[in-house]
């Protein structure tokens, strides 16, 4: 008898590990199924899992992979990089993800993490994902540029249409208030030639404003620091209000078109302010 229930007590164990087995297996079919390259790290940034889209994109053996830091493998650093997604979940405990640039394979990523937490709502590891976003930065520069292009294109014909025919109008104005002057006329009649002539200077300088907002900038990625210190400047001596630049050298911008977004968002923050915030000093 008890022969017997050892047996059943080896067959069940059996079973249960050929159970363990084919879940198992049935798991890492569905981990590689994934197209994108996902990895499972630890608390130490070490790969403990990756899925074949992983590992064809380090190029390495699968040994050579699990255990090593992800960040090592990744940029060939002996620490976590700037902006590192996991570094910030480690820290806020939640979804934490990032848009970087690939110079060796020239590809634009987005790196996901998902933290995993142990009973005790701390940090014990992640889910490490990464999409080829290429396609998609193309898209959206193709995009910028069109809008970009029309942008121009309003810009100029209020310039060269709009503004051109306002500033005929406001030399005209000034010589027939000039004239309304001289032939002695009713006050009120050379007031309100005088009211034209100064009016209109002021509704062309809002649309050189308007064609200055939407006439593109020609900022590259290297000039956006002094353009931003340019910027400051300006509004200090227009308004008198105390407006400085503080910068990271840490923080890089290598795309023109995001140079020139980042300028008109300062841009518009800075006019905002200006307006409606009712400070004496802008930082």
């Amino acid at each position: 008898a008890a022969n017997r229930a050892l047996q059943a007590e080896i067959a069940e164990r059996k079973q249960m590990q050929e159970s363990i087995e084919i879940a198992a297996e049935q798991w890492q079919t569905t981990f590689d199924a994934i197209t994108d390259p996902v990895m499972v790290l630890d608390r130490q940034f070490r790969i403990v899992r990756a899925n074949a889209a992983a590992v064809a994109s380090f190029g390495l053996p699968p040994d050579r992979i699990l255990g090593s830091p992800c960040y090592t493998l990744t940029h060939g650093t002996r620490e976590p990089s700037e902006g590192c997604p996991f570094a910030a979940a480690i820290r806020t405990k939640k979804h934490e993800e990032a848009e970087l640039y690939d110079d060796q394979t020239e590809k634009w990523l987005l790196v996901s993490v998902d933290p995993i937490l142990d009973d005790g709502g701390n940090i014990a590891g992640a889910v490490h994902a990464v999409k080829d976003i290429t396609q998609r930065k193309r898209l959206e520069e193709e995009v910028l540029q069109v809008t970009t292009q029309e942008q121009r294109r309003i810009g100029q014909e209020l310039h060269d249409g709009l503004g051109q025919e306002l500033t005929g109008l406001s030399y005209l104005a000034k010589i027939l208030h000039q004239k309304l002057r001289a032939k002695s006329v009713s006050v009120k009649e050379a007031e309100t030639a005088a009211e034209l002539a100064e009016g209109i200077p002021r509704v062309l300088g809002q649309v050189q404003a308007i064609v200055k907002g939407l006439v593109p900038l020609e900022i590259g990625a290297e000039d956006l620091i002094p353009a931003l210190e340019v910027l400051t400047a300006n509004v200090e001596e227009r308004t008198g209000i105390s407006c400085r630049l503080e910068s990271s050298p840490d923080v890089q911008v290598r795309d023109n078109h995001v140079a020139v977004q980042l300028y008109r968002i300062a841009q518009e923050a800075v006019t905002n302010a200006v307006k409606h915030g009712q400070t004496q000093h802008i930082v």
